[in-house]
């Protein structure tokens, strides 16, 4: 049995210039512990962690969008590997060492609020750039990613809204327990998927028809170390609810 205690930091500040402005700025530290015995059959040190956030939020015309615009940087030490030299007298070859590293440092941007009484929107941008210890992105993490909600209400009884989701390019297969001198990664491509939808409500009836993925797009939801990890998304689909308050 093994004991572990730690203590994490976490702060944050936040200034105001006016209503609609101001900056903010965090730092937070993270634990996180690891199961499995390395190849002395020591038990595994925890990943640790650091990470800051600095930003600014606003509003514009005259408070009816608001936006956040946000660098962040976070690294990752101590995550379980396979080694790449085992020892002769080590006593568990398939254990693990913890010599990983993996650092994301990117911007978030984010906008909502309401262009008109009948016209809303949500629109989010990020960019990422990650990398382990091997030299490669991390996997599954897109660099470029963007998504957009918005909806007007055509009449008191009607209202419709589009949406799209963008994710760029992924690393699908990482090599952080390999020679990156002879690695050839997959790489999965970006995709763009397109939603809508139609409401329409009168009374104790209401009905919404939503369209998902409307350019029938084939692209890669998920992906995993091995070809059965991963997933393919879901092609165009159409679904009615209709309803009734009693």
């Amino acid at each position: 049995v093994r004991n572990l205690d730690n203590t994490s930091l976490q702060a944050g500040a936040r200034y105001e210039f006016s209503e609609a402005l101001s900056i903010f700025g965090s730092y937070s530290e993270s634990f996180q512990p690891v199961t499995g015995l390395d190849i002395f059959n020591d038990p595994l040190p925890p990943t640790t962690g650091e990470g800051y956030e600095v930003g600014v939020k606003g509003q514009l015309f005259s408070g009816r969008l608001a936006y956040t615009v946000s660098y962040f940087d976070i690294t990752n030490e101590n995550i379980a590997r396979a080694p790449l030299v085992i020892p002769p007298d080590a006593p568990n070859p398939l254990g693990s060492v913890p010599a990983g590293e993996e650092n994301a440092e990117g911007v978030d941007v984010d906008i909502s609020g309401a262009i008109t009484e009948n016209w809303s929107v949500i629109f989010s941008f990020g960019y990422l750039d990650s990398e382990a210890d091997d030299g490669f992105a991390l996997p599954n993490i897109a660099d470029f990613n963007s998504a957009l909600f918005t909806r007007y209400d055509v009449t008191v009884n009607w209202c419709v809204s589009i949406a799209y989701e963008f994710v760029g390019e992924r690393l699908g297969v990482s090599d952080i327990d390999g020679d990156p001198a002879t690695f050839d990664p997959l790489r999965v491509d970006p995709h763009f998927i397109g939603n809508a939808a139609v409401y329409y409500q009168r009374g104790r009836f209401n009905a919404q028809l939503n369209v998902s993925n409307i350019f029938d797009e084939e692209y890669v939801d998920s992906v995993g170390g091995l070809a059965r990890q991963n997933y393919a998304g879901a092609p165009t689909e159409a679904l009615l609810t209709l309803g009734v308050e009693f």
